[in-house]
């Protein structure tokens, strides 16, 4: 790593600084800005945004989070992650910038974003020395990008393994055979994923860049939930050349109970009955998909539609679904089927890293499966 120290004694050498600086960039380059409120990191954006011909002229990223500016040569996007947590920088798009071989990236306040992007980067430490005088520190880190092995260097044997579609949160990692796992009960998945991840990853002895495959839940659930599984597992795919694997929730759950004992009896003596995995939406609406010898598409259903649909089956039905925060299977479905075990219904880590070992499973992973509209289409019909 190659280090170097300037000095700019007032606001026009911080911006004479940019615009040399720039003059190097081609796209493609990330850039850190450290340093406190006030240090020259915005003056020197700017300078790097006029050096490079954009009409706007960037000011302070805090108001908006993230602030685009192009011409038909660049992409600038300046970034400030002064307020944000590690989670909270999903929905950014940070996949879509990395794709795009004009991007250039300038993130202020950026520690939440580190261990997300390229270790390919430029650094660059603000530090006040007193009146205009400001000491810039540079480290910048050599490109490791190649043809076969994506951005992120390192041995990659660590497979991970996300549910973010409900609460709880499920993660795994799983190394050499081995497997950590966490389930964590929070509505705000998006703050505790990587605090959880890096749990993991520590007790496996591996980080990120370790990471050859991910399995995640990719729907049905909540819609910002399943954004974060997808937008994680596209990032590492991209970075470090991971293979990305998705299973819906019906498809998890039937895995587990088509193994289970209770399911497997009542199958000898039900031989042409289906097995219906029904899961709880919002309030009293539900997601439903039947599986028999050919499985039939998913569904979004009021609870008086779910019962009718399943009142209206001719073979014997086995229903597997996991609320218990809500109206209990055994109330709303009165008795009239056979039930799968609660334990058998949850999304377990086990499961996720066996769906990292099915090709399968490949398919479509990073397709979401929303089933209901978000609320703003709802409120458009």
């Amino acid at each position: 790593m190659k280090t170097a120290t300037l000095l700019t004694c007032s606001r026009s050498q911080t911006t004479a600084l940019a615009g040399r600086f720039a003059q190097v960039l081609k796209g493609g380059e990330i850039i850190f800005l450290r340093g406190p409120i006030g240090a020259g990191k915005t003056v020197f954006v700017k300078g790097v945004a006029a050096a490079l011909g954009l009409k706007s002229s960037p000011v302070s990223a805090s108001f908006s989070l993230m602030k685009e500016y192009k011409n038909k040569h660049v992409k600038l996007f300046h970034i400030d992650l002064f307020r944000l947590s590690e989670g909270e920088v999903f929905n950014l798009g940070f996949e879509e910038m990395l794709e795009d071989e004009r991007a250039i990236i300038l993130a202020e306040w950026p520690d939440p974003i580190a261990q997300m992007l390229p270790a390919d980067r430029l650094e660059m430490d603000f530090i006040l020395r007193g009146g205009d005088e400001r000491e810039i520190k540079l480290r910048v880190r050599p490109r490791q990008r190649t043809f076969t092995g994506g951005i992120m260097p390192g041995i990659k044997d660590v497979v991970i393994g996300l549910d973010t579609s409900s609460s709880p949160l499920v993660a795994v990692v799983e190394r050499g055979g081995k497997k950590y796992a966490s389930r964590r009960k929070g509505v705000k998945q998006e703050r505790l994923l990587f605090p959880v991840l890096k749990q993991l990853l520590t007790k496996a002895g591996a980080d990120l860049t370790h990471t050859a495959k991910v399995a995640i839940i990719r729907g049905p659930g909540r819609f910002t939930g399943i954004r974060i599984s997808l937008t994680f597992a596209s990032m590492l795919k991209y970075l470090s050349g991971a293979k990305v694997y998705g299973i819906t929730v019906f498809e998890a759950v039937r895995l587990q109970v088509a193994a289970s004992k209770r399911f497997l009896t009542w199958k000898a003596q039900n031989p042409a009955g289906s097995l219906a995995v029904v899961w709880h939406a919002f309030r009293e609406e539900y997601f439903l998909q039947i599986f028999n010898a050919q499985s039939e598409a998913p569904q979004w259903l009021s609870r008086e539609e779910l019962l009718a649909r399943l009142a209206a089956r001719k073979e014997p039905l086995f229903v597997a679904g996991a609320d218990k925060e809500h109206t209990p299977l055994e109330t709303l479905l009165e008795g009239r089927y056979t039930l799968a075990d609660f334990k058998d219904c949850i999304v377990r880590p086990e499961t996720l890293v066996a769906v990292a070992q099915n090709d399968a499973y490949q398919k479509d992973a990073l397709e979401p499966l929303y089933l209901k509209p978000a609320r703003f289409e709802l409120l458009g019909k």
